[in-house]
This record gives structure tokens, sequence and C-alpha cells, in this order.
């Protein structure tokens, strides 16, 4: 069997459509402060990345403060193909 760590990955290489943390943590019955451990390690690693919530490319962003026209959204994180 596949360890947890190895699961979260397969997770992103079978999604059809976004995935949900809570949903996601709740089926393979770990808390989500754990999951978002376990994808902060890929995302180290380089197999999932963080994908922005503007294209970054208006240059109203103030640095590390944000976008100012853009809502605070969930944490979108895609599977980096090699």
């Amino acid at each position: 069997m596949a360890s947890i760590l190895s699961q979260v990955l397969a997770r992103f290489d079978n999604a059809n459509e976004p995935l949900i943390l809570a949903a996601m943590a709740r089926d393979l019955e770990i808390d989500t402060g754990t999951l978002q451990s376990m994808i902060d390690y890929w995302v180290r690693k380089g197999e999932l990345r963080v994908v922005s919530e503007c294209g970054a490319s208006c240059a109203s962003c103030y640095g590390s403060s944000g976008c100012p026209f853009v809502m605070s959204m969930p944490l979108m994180v895609e599977r980096v193909r090699k």
C-alpha cells in the first residue's frame, strides 16, 4: 500500500476537477493541517506548485501585501507536469 504522502500526490495526478482540502483530508483520514504540510512538502520538492490568484501582470500588487483587487481565495495548487 502506498504511503499517505504518495496518495496525496496521486490525488493530484488523477483529479478531473478541483480538489477540496477538507474533503481530501477526510478521505485520507488525516487532519487538514497534516494534509497542508504534505502539500507543502510536494511544493518544496517541485512536484506541485501554488497557482497565483492573479496573473501578476497588472503591476498593481504591492509586494508581499498582495493584490488589492483580488479577494482572498482558497489556496490553489496544481501538479507540475514534467
